[in-house]
């Protein structure tokens, strides 16, 4: 007898989901991951008016501003404001190992992408923070945000 592709690993999530509820990686409730409601409701999304090189939040639309990354970088978007329930999500998965919300959070910069052609990339970790953490969270989320581009991942750096 054999095993449909894919059942196994489901089911095994559904029992670990039974004894193991998912919850609110901010405030821990039962119902909502990675975000219940609430914390969802309290991430500040980044909107126009902005800079247009890299995405922050102005009072006025500017072409440029102080925080703008070096001239070879062309420009830079993040799709949140790095605090509240967001900036507890990043931190979860950096230090706590919550690979999980990298889906989300990649899912969440394909979207404010305007990426054409070329590759996704990361900056590594050094080896010290590497060895200590057991895992890349930039390469986990390049991984999860090249697919959705359709674009080739790739460690370049």
């Amino acid at each position: 007898m054999s095993v449909p592709p894919g059942t196994v690993p489901a089911l095994v999530q559904r029992l670990i989901d039974v004894v193991l509820p998912p919850r609110c990686v901010a405030c821990e409730a039962p119902a909502g991951w990675p975000l219940c409601r609430m914390c969802a409701a309290e991430v500040a999304v980044v909107s126009p008016p902005w800079c247009e090189r890299c995405g922050r939040p102005t009072e006025e639309p500017a072409g440029s501003c102080a925080d703008c990354p070096p001239a070879p970088i062309d420009t830079v978007r993040a799709p949140f404001l790095y605090e509240g329930p967001i900036a507890l999500a990043i931190k979860g998965m950096k230090f706590a190992g919550w690979h999980a919300v990298g889906s989300h959070l990649a899912g969440a910069m394909a979207e404010v992408s305007d990426l054409r052609g070329g590759v996704v990339t990361w900056v590594p970790l050094s080896r010290r923070r590497l060895r200590r953490r057991g895992f890349d969270q930039a390469e986990i989320l390049a991984r999860g945000v090249a697919p959705r581009l359709g674009l080739p991942v790739r460690g370049l750096l």
